[in-house]
Formats: C-alpha cells, structure tokens, sequence
C-alpha cells in the first residue's frame, strides 16, 4: 500500500511541475502534497535518478515537459501484484524488448479491440501517460494512452529486435505523436457543490485542472483526460456534492454504477427492519 501511495505521489508532483512551468519550491510542494519536505526531496531524487529531465534552479524546481520517459518508472498507479499491474508489465516489455497483448479501449463509440504491439517509449504530456508502440511485428507506429489500456499479457518466449522495430521512431514523435494524443483527450466538466468546491482550490487534481465560480457559489471543474478510470472514483467518492456535466459517456458510466449501487442494497436489505433515524423523544 505504501508503493502505491508513492507512485501516486509521484505522478502527482511530476503534473504539479508541468503545470508550473517557473518551478516550484520543495515548500510548495510539500504543501501541495499535504506531505513532508523530506519526503519531497526524497521523490524528487527518485524521479531523477530514474531518468526523468529534472532540475532545480535558485532552489525552484521545473520538469521539462515533452522528452522521452524512462521506462523505470511507469507511475500508472502500481497494484499490490506486479504480475497484474500495468506499470509493472509495460516496463519489463520496453526493457526485454518482449511483444505485448492488450485490450484497447479508443475514444468514442465502439469496444475494445485486441492488439499485438511492440512497446517502445512512454511519454509523458498533459498529465497522461502515452505509449508508442508499432503493431506487432512489423505495422504502423501507433500512440495510446495507457489508461486505455488493459487486460496486458506479456508475450511468452517472444523477443522483437528494438532497432528494427524503432525505425522511424524519431520522425513519428516529431510529427504524429502529439496529434495522436490530443485526439485521445476528452474534455470532462464537473459541478461541485459549495461544500465540496474547496477541494479544488486547495489541491491540484491534474494539470490541465481549470476552476470557475458561479453565482450561486458552486464551482465548475475541468480537466482534459484520456480515460475516466480515476475522474469516475473521484466522483463517486464526492457523492452528492458532485455532478458531470459533460461528457455524457461518463455521465452514463456514473449513473450506470449508482444504479447497480442501488440495487446492491435494495437486494442486501430486503425484508431487513428499516432503520429510524428520528425515534420519537420519550
């Protein structure tokens, strides 16, 4: 539990510098963070000793935003089993250069489909995480987010030749790759309640985060994600104090799970004697 905190930790403090592009103090980290300077300094001495383009200049320090990332670190929030989590099996294919399955999720319309591909770099942009990867063994380059991504399975026995799979590499991050992840972003809004709306002035949820205050007090929220895996828990975990406004594909996903909420504990408290919440004073 406690790697996983990190890592999240981790991404968190990676989009807080991206957002702030003249740098941030540890001290502002560490409150952004709700966490120590220590353990700040600790994250940041993690990050660039994995690879990440980190520096620090008069004490303020800055990510440089649009490099590759190294693979030693896919912070993609890390499950307590490496075998399962995505992270974990995307960074020991770009590594061993081994072939994966996946499930992939596109945006819009339509299900998944099942890809072979061969994982060559993780990016980072806008707060996401993006793989670039050529369709296994010898098809186009192809961008996707990796929280599209799922049902991952390590090729077994398989190894690809990584310069041969690499060319042209360099050409297609210049060109197509930031126009393939843009196109992958979908714009979410949310309405906070007065109640809830100094959750997102006092945290950084994601770096594309924009907040605005209506007449009534509420606040209207936004971010532009690839996927609404963590966007629908936050939700969720707001209760009433939130609602989507948009897009109505999560609008139907939020609804979808409160309805199958519903039934849960219509069915796990029938015939069950109904609890009183304002017994009458004696």
């Amino acid at each position: 539990m406690q790697r996983t905190e990190r890592l999240k930790r981790q991404r968190t403090l990676l989009w807080l510098l991206e957002e702030n592009s003249p740098g941030l103090t540890v001290k502002e980290l560490a409150h952004h963070l709700a966490v120590s300077a220590r353990s700040v300094q600790r994250d940041l001495m993690a990050l660039r000793g994995a690879g990440y383009p980190l520096c620090s200049t008069a004490g303020r320090w800055r990510f440089v935003a649009g490099q590759a990332l190294p693979s030693a670190l896919a912070v993609d929030g890390a499950n307590q089993e490496p075998e399962r989590d995505r992270g974990w099996l995307l960074d020991r294919a770009l590594r061993q250069h081994i072939p994966v399955s996946v499930s992939y999720c596109p945006p819009g319309p339509g299900g998944p489909v099942r890809l072979e591909l061969a994982p060559l770099v993780l990016q980072y942009l806008d707060g996401s995480l993006f793989l670039i990867a050529r369709e296994h063994p010898t098809g186009p380059l192809h961008t996707f987010a990796v929280e599209r991504l799922a049902h991952i399975a390590l090729g077994r026995g398989q190894h690809f030749t990584a310069n041969h799979a690499a060319a042209g590499l360099e050409a297609y991050l210049q060109d197509q790759m930031l126009q393939q992840a843009q196109r992958q972003l979908e714009r979410v809004t949310i309405r906070l309640s007065q109640a809830a709306g100094w959750r997102v002035h006092e945290r950084i949820w994601h770096p594309t985060q924009r907040v605005s205050v209506e007449k009534e007090g509420t606040r209207l929220v936004s971010f532009r994600v690839p996927g609404f895996a963590w966007v629908k828990a936050w939700v969720l975990g707001l209760g009433h104090q939130a609602v989507v406004l948009s897009p109505e594909a999560l609008v139907h996903l939020v609804c979808a799970e409160l309805e199958a909420t519903r039934r849960h504990y219509a069915e796990a408290c029938h015939g069950a004697a109904q609890l009183d919440l304002y017994p009458d004073e004696t």
